[in-house]
C-alpha cells in the first residue's frame, strides 16, 4: 500500500484522470449540445459558454515543476516588485517579446496565481471558435458538422499547451483569426495589422507565419486592382520594418524554429501521430475543395 500511495503522490495519477475526465465530459457534452442544435444563434451560445468553462478550467490548472507556466510565474514574481515605468524600461520593451511580458506582469500583479492561464485560455479558444462561428455562417454548415469541427478543435489536447505554454499558441490564435477574416469575411489585412503585431510581439515563433501569411497575400484573387496593390504596399511596408528594425527579431525567430526542429524535447511521438492523423484528415478534407474549385475554372 506504500508504494501504491508513493506512486500516486509522485504521478498526480488521481489528478490527471481527475482533469482529463472533466475536460473529455466537457467536450462530450457540448459537442452532443452543438450537434443537436438547431439554430446559430443557439450554438454561438454554447460555444460561448464552453469558452467560459475552459477559462473556470484553466484558473484551477495547477503546473507542474517543469511546465513553462511555472517559470514564467517565478519571472513575473520578481518583477511585481518593480513599478510599471520601470518594469516597461528595463524588462518589457528591451525584450524580444514585450507584449508577452507585460501579460504575465499585470496578470502576477494581481496577486492571482490562476489569472494568467485563464487569460490564454479566454483569448486563444475566444479567436478559435470566432473563426469556427464565420467559417460556420459564411458556409451555412449543418449543426453536425461544426459540432464535428469542434471535436477535432478539442480532441488534440492542445488545452494543456495553451495554459501552460502561454505565449506561442495565443500568438498563434491571433494570426489564424486574422486570416480567418480576411479569406472569408473579406477583411483587408490593414484592419488587422495591430493584430499581427500583437502576435509577434507575443512571441518570436509567429513572425515565420506572419511573413508565411504576406507571401500567401500576393497569389490571393482578390477583386479590384486597388486590393491587390494595397496588399502588394502592406507586404512592402512589412518587410521594410521588419528588415529595418526587427533584425534581433528575426535571429530570434530563426533560432527559434531552429530549436523546435532539432532540440530532442520537442520529439514526443504520440504527438507526431496526433500531427500525422490530423494531416491526413486535412489532406481528406481539403482535396474534394480543391477538386471542386478546379472543376468550376474548367
Amino acid at each position: 500500500m506504500g508504494s501504491i500511495s508513493s506512486f500516486l503522490e509522485s504521478t498526480f495519477l488521481i489528478e490527471r484522470l481527475t482533469g482529463v475526465g472533466i475536460y473529455v465530459l466537457a467536450l462530450g457534452f457540448f459537442y452532443y449540445q452543438i450537434s443537436h442544435s438547431g439554430s446559430l444563434k443557439r450554438i454561438n451560445r454554447y460555444l460561448n459558454w464552453y469558452v467560459v468553462l475552459l477559462g473556470i478550467m484553466a484558473f484551477f490548472y495547477i503546473p507542474g515543476a517543469s511546465a513553462d507556466l511555472t517559470r514564467w510565474r517565478v519571472y513575473a514574481n520578481s518583477w511585481t516588485q518593480m513599478s510599471f515605468s520601470t518594469f516597461l524600461t528595463q524588462r518589457a520593451i528591451p525584450s524580444q517579446t514585450p507584449a508577452a511580458y507585460l501579460l504575465m506582469y499585470l496578470c502576477q500583479k494581481t496577486g492571482i496565481d490562476g489569472l494568467l492561464p485563464c487569460v490564454c485560455a479566454l483569448a486563444f479558444y475566444s479567436n478559435c471558435f470566432l473563426s469556427l462561428k464565420i467559417v460556420a455562417e459564411k458556409y451555412n454548415l449543418r449543426s453536425r458538422s461544426i459540432a464535428i469541427s469542434l471535436l477535432f478543435l478539442m480532441a488534440p489536447g492542445m488545452f494543456l499547451e495553451v495554459i501552460s505554454g502561454v505565449r506561442c499558441f495565443l500568438s498563434f490564435s491571433f494570426i489564424c483569426r486574422c486570416i480567418c477574416d480576411e479569406c472569408l469575411d473579406d477583411k483587408s489585412l490593414w484592419k488587422n495589422i495591430i493584430w499581427y503585431v500583437l502576435a509577434c510581439l507575443l512571441h518570436t515563433a509567429a513572425m515565420a507565419l506572419v511573413a508565411l501569411r504576406l507571401l500567401v497575400l500576393l497569389f490571393e484573387e482578390k477583386r479590384g486592382i486597388s486590393i491587390r496593390v494595397l496588399n502588394v504596399i502592406a507586404v512592402m511596408v512589412m518587410a521594410f520594418l521588419a528588415f529595418r528594425y526587427g533584425n534581433n527579431l528575426m535571429d530570434a525567430t530563426l533560432a527559434k524554429a531552429a530549436s523546435y526542429t532539432t532540440n530532442t524535447i520537442y520529439q514526443y511521438s504520440w504527438e507526431y501521430l496526433i500531427g500525422g492523423i490530423g494531416f491526413i484528415m486535412i489532406c481528406l478534407v481539403a482535396y474534394p475543395a480543391f477538386k471542386k474549385r478546379a472543376g468550376g475554372y474548367s
